[in-house]
């Protein structure tokens, strides 16, 4: 029995990993309820109650699996909105139908809490996703400096790369629009920058 509750309470002490920040983690009311739910499987393995622990845990990887789906919606609608804010929508207009309709999808069954089918269509829409953006890996937009800049937030901004270590990519194609090229954290507002895709 105890194999059985440790193959269970495993992914649930796995979770803090995840990818997204803890604060928006903490605010996900299903990750809530999966936490909650591996304390009291783990205080009910101290107590011997295997039973009981094995339902806790189970029950924690079903609320697990329902943040999960959530998170994958999310990530693909943003995902979709980032890809419509550069124009991509334009490039391959049926390819983002689909992406549009499998994101719809989605949200139609996480509201009616059919997290399963939810995921399915998140995870659809991210790999058209993924076609939509191999199509257009050649692409070079711009960005304008703002007050208050920075390589490392410029190349954090979703609509850039989403990945603030990026920055270097940024940088180096733009080390000859820099008053100063060696130093890459003096940049003014109105500097237009090449953002290579």
């Amino acid at each position: 029995m105890p194999k059985k509750i440790s193959k269970f309470l495993l992914p649930l002490l796995l979770i803090p990993t995840l990818l997204f920040a803890q604060s928006t983690i903490e605010d996900n009311p299903y990750f809530k309820r999966s936490m909650e739910l591996r304390k009291q499987s783990e205080e009910a393995l101290t107590k011997g109650d295997y039973d009981a622990a094995y339902r806790y845990a189970e029950e924690g990887l079903k609320e697990l699996e329902k943040f999960e789906s959530v998170n994958s919606y999310l990530l693909a609608e943003q995902r979709m909105n980032t890809a419509r804010q550069r124009g991509l929508n334009n490039q391959d207009p049926e390819l983002f139908a689909q992406i549009v309709e499998e994101v719809d999808a989605a949200r139609a069954n996480l509201q009616a809490e059919k997290f399963a089918e939810g995921k399915e269509h998140s995870d659809s829409a991210l790999l058209l996703l993924d076609q939509l953006m191999s199509k257009t890996t050649n692409l070079v937009e711009t960005y304008t400096v703002v007050k208050g800049d920075s390589l490392w937030k410029i190349a954090g901004r979703p609509s850039i790369y989403g990945d603030p270590f990026a920055w270097p990519r940024i940088y180096m194609a733009n080390k000859h629009k820099l008053r100063y090229p060696e130093n890459p954290d003096l940049i003014y507002p109105g500097q237009i920058f090449d953002i290579p895709r």
